[in-house]
């Protein structure tokens, strides 16, 4: 289900409040002797094997959206928040996961999560063709079909584990603007935090876990760098005035009075932003010849 967000007060609705904070929902466990061999061995059993992967959902009633069961037998997922004045992160969840084989001769097997906050919730589970997607219930009632996607992240330490293609070559995973894991090549990462198209609110993964923002201009970004804000590219400059002998952000209005030079912007001038950031004509011997033979 979808929480929504009225400015920065967390509103949850009662169902919502439930599932986040209350009661999980108990579900009866398969009599699997295979759960309890390869807990004993600190590994996966079978069908929590064939679970493992990056799943989504696009119905809005079910507990979350993304999940992604990783073969080291933890699991994240992330429910999405939509706000009203401000964009937020998806509520996420961490923990480990169980998988219980179907029963002889049936298709519906399990799943527990397992909640590093305690709760444990768990799901009745179909299996789809081919073993592509599957479908989670807790009631066996209500389902919810999950599509199998190539990777999921928020960031680039949630693709350990995970398998996706990618160049082989010494690197390290990142978390791609698509929410999809990336690799880089390369024994390190630079950041340049000097770069004039982006503005860095935070510095660190472990930071921006933690910070809301809004970018009142450009797009919000997250890397393997930080976090922070796009800064758009600035406007091109126009000539304008009325014999158009200005060089400036916009149109504006001048007098309409005429001199020599005038004619020198519109054969050799050149209209551009400076250093500064100030539109104006750039300053070259041509312009400065042309000028100085009007004089």
């Amino acid at each position: 289900m979808r929480t929504l967000i009225a400015s920065s007060l967390f509103v949850l609705s009662a169902a919502s409040a439930l599932v986040l904070g209350g009661c999980a929902v108990q579900g009866v466990d398969h009599d699997d002797d295979e759960v309890v061999s390869s807990e004993v061995a600190g590994a996966l059993s079978a069908y929590g094997k064939s679970l493992v992967g990056a799943y989504q959902t696009a119905d809005m009633a079910s507990d979350f959206d993304n999940i992604v069961l990783k073969a080291d037998g933890t699991y994240f997922s992330t429910e999405t928040v939509y706000c009203i004045k401000a964009p937020c992160d998806p509520l996420r969840d961490e923990g480990k996961f169980i998988g219980y084989k179907p029963r002889s001769g049936k298709t519906i097997g399990g799943l527990r999560l397992v909640s590093k906050t305690g709760k444990s919730t768990y799901y009745k589970t179909v299996l789809g063709a081919d073993g592509v997607g599957f479908k989670l219930s807790r009631d066996g009632k209500a389902w919810f079909k999950y599509e199998t996607v190539p990777s999921y992240c928020q960031q680039a330490s949630d693709c350990k584990g995970q398998s996706f293609a990618h160049i082989m070559c010494v690197g390290q995973a990142t978390c791609t603007a698509e929410s999809r894991c990336g690799w880089k090549c390369g024994t390190g990462t630079t950041c340049d935090y000097s770069d004039p198209t982006k503005r860095y609110i935070g510095k660190s993964t472990a930071e921006c876990s933690v910070i809301k923002y809004f970018c009142a201009e450009g797009e919000p970004f997250s890397n393997e760098c930080g976090c922070g804000c796009t800064v758009p590219a600035p406007k091109p400059c126009v000539v304008t005035g009325c014999s158009g002998q200005v060089c400036a952000d916009g149109e504006m209005m001048t007098t309409c009075e005429w001199r020599d030079h005038y004619a020198c912007y519109k054969s050799v001038g050149i209209c551009e932003r400076g250093a500064d950031g100030t539109c104006g004509w750039r300053d070259t011997p041509e312009l400065e010849q042309c000028i100085e033979g009007t004089l």
